[in-house]
């Protein structure tokens, strides 16, 4: 998708559910633009009610509050530094 600031890496989208006013949406980005999510939605006619991040690369978020942070065990250092392609 092109934006104002180029082209976006692609992104996989999947419907979760669909109302007759609003649709729930996983959006799957591999990049992370300011504010990419909204303004693909807004490029294609949509405009973002809510959003939530549910991981940062193979990091699940899952459990965390707003402004909460957590350990990363061994595993999750691990998965995470060969996600950015760095060996441990």
């Amino acid at each position: 998708m092109l934006l104002e600031d180029g082209k976006t890496a692609p992104a996989t989208v999947r419907i979760i559910e669909k109302g007759k006013s609003k649709t729930s949406l996983q959006i799957i980005i591999s990049e992370g633009k300011k504010r990419q999510v909204r303004r693909m939605c807004r490029a294609v006619g949509h405009q973002v009610i809510k959003l939530k991040r549910t991981a940062v690369g193979p990091i699940d978020l899952e459990g965390l509050e707003t402004g909460q942070t957590k350990e990363l065990s061994c595993e999750e250092i691990a998965n995470l530094m060969q996600a950015v392609s760095l060996t441990v």
